[in-house]
């Protein structure tokens, strides 16, 4: 039998330390410890399935609200889930750099786009692939210009794509169609 353990969140709380330098009246605290700063009220498990849960299975805010409550007894608002995202975001930035940076460096490069909407304003997303990389941006043009700020002047050796216009005119040595592209058009 498989079965999953009761799912409840642990409060972890942490104490700071201070003592008076009796010589010279200073005051010494100790540092929170990492993860456990003092603007903080949720930990990086929630925060990673927050996030996960927003932006890979796209559940909306309202609705991650009510999971929480009804798997974890957890109540979080969505101005707290929107932060989380954004503090998510941000902490990722870097990486972000280091993943556009290995799809430049891919002899092969694929990529495509489709519609987002954000904060009510349609948004092209548009997506760049290796074998070991998948790079996300969201823009507000589905031009040259979403290519060129992710690849630069970067010329791989094969560019795969549909035949959107934009992305056919991508510096690449050869070209290949999407082949699912292709078979849904000819379908």
């Amino acid at each position: 039998m498989v079965e999953i353990p009761p799912l409840r969140p642990v409060v972890i709380e942490a104490r700071r330390h201070e003592i008076t330098c009796p010589v010279y009246g200073e005051v010494h605290r100790d540092d929170y410890p990492p993860g456990l700063e003092p603007r903080r009220s949720l930990g990086p498990r929630i925060e990673a399935l927050v996030a996960y849960l927003q932006h890979v299975r796209h559940i909306s805010s309202e609705h991650l609200q009510q999971l929480m409550a009804q798997l974890f007894g957890l109540e979080i608002s969505q101005g707290a889930i929107a932060s989380i995202v954004r503090r998510v975001s941000e902490s990722l930035q870097s990486r972000a750099g280091r993943i556009r940076e290995s799809i430049r460096a891919s002899p092969v490069i694929g990529c495509d786009e489709t519609g987002a909407r954000v904060d009510g304003n349609n948004q092209g997303h548009s997506v760049f692939e290796t074998s070991e990389a998948s790079f996300h941006l969201i823009a507000d043009s589905r031009g040259a210009r979403v290519i060129e700020q992710v690849v630069g002047h970067v010329r791989p050796q094969v560019w795969v794509s549909d035949c959107f216009s934009a992305r056919m005119k991508a510096p690449a040595q050869r070209r290949q169609l999407c082949m699912a592209h292709q078979l849904r058009d000819l379908q």
